[in-house]
């Protein structure tokens, strides 16, 4: 008995967060400064308070344009294509929390049986890109106080709280989100305690 219900329990585990970042995500990364080949931690203080961001980027640097083009798009995306999952009007917490309950092991585990490893824009990384834009505009809309820091690939921004310096890295949320990691974290109460940056 105990050996069938062990099997049962198993066969509703999901892969790894950092196997499937690994796999179906950083394959496709080819900036050589992301060497590190986990997700990222979920808030990191990798600013100091009141940072004036507009002195660290060039905001006519033809990259930047690019990659801050290629999230408006995103998140343009997301908007539509999660309509899909949950019918909603705006993202915040309740949008999520409908999200979040839709994405479920069973329909993760779709996505990830979807998925060509040797696609760039293979189902895995497409869904975990359009989920992170969700928690992005939830967040900035929920609690605000919130600046896109660009990076190449442009699934590799964060959005960073300026008052605090705290960096949320919301796409490795969503890869966290869709795996055995972080699928029952619950999102709604996830985003409510990073609102503890505004503190």
């Amino acid at each position: 008995m105990f050996s069938f219900f062990s099997r049962c329990k198993n066969s509703d585990k999901l892969p790894d967060c950092n196997d499937l970042y690994v796999k179906y995500v950083h394959k496709w990364d080819d900036n050589p400064e992301h060497k590190i080949l986990i997700v990222k931690p979920d808030m990191v203080q990798s600013f100091k308070p009141d940072t004036d961001f507009s002195a660290l980027v060039d905001s006519t640097d033809e990259m930047y344009v690019q990659i801050k083009q290629q999230i408006k798009t995103m998140i343009s995306a997301s908007r539509q294509d999660l309509q899909e999952l949950a019918k909603f009007n705006e993202f915040n917490l309740e949008t999520i929390d409908k999200l979040d309950k839709a994405i479920d092991r069973q329909y993760i585990k779709s996505v990830i049986d979807a998925s060509d490893v040797n696609d760039d824009g293979n189902q895995y990384l497409i869904s975990t890109i359009e989920f992170g834009c969700a928690l992005a505009e939830t967040i900035e809309n929920e609690i605000g106080g919130f600046v896109w820091v660009y990076d190449y690939p442009y699934w590799e921004s964060t959005i960073v709280h300026k008052k605090t310096g705290f960096e949320i890295p919301v796409f490795h949320w969503a890869i966290k989100k869709y795996s055995d990691y972080g699928v029952d974290d619950g999102f709604k109460g996830k985003i409510f305690a990073s609102s503890g940056v505004d503190a």
